[in-house]
């Protein structure tokens, strides 16, 4: 898909180049348990924050990107746009990723 900045963008335009995080999404997914799931780690190991003497996850590295991936996944629900990533996730794993992603990170930190 190629944009031209004349063009408005259009939320199924929107939706459409969001596809190609999908991908970078379903890899960062982690169940933390049952009830609770996140994208990324809370480990500073993995986002390596211990080297600045953070100990503790911070929320640009953390809670920032896994909010935003919620968010744009939502997205996809609310605008009834999920038929788009048929391919790629199905509905009953983006609604429980969804719902694990609102209990997760901000109970473990």
């Amino acid at each position: 898909m190629t944009l031209h900045f004349e063009e408005k963008l259009e939320p199924h335009t929107i939706f459409l180049l969001q596809l190609r995080g999908m991908d970078y999404y379903n890899a960062a997914w982690h169940d933390l348990d049952d009830q609770c799931g996140m994208f990324g780690s809370i480990d500073p190991e993995t986002f390596n924050m211990r080297s600045m003497a953070h100990h503790r996850p911070v929320i640009e590295y953390v809670i920032r990107p896994h909010l935003q991936a919620l968010c744009v996944l939502a997205g996809y629900v609310y605008r009834n746009e999920f038929g788009l990533l048929d391919s790629l996730i199905s509905f009953e794993k983006l609604v429980s990723m969804l719902n694990k992603g609102v209990a997760g990170p901000a109970t473990r930190i």
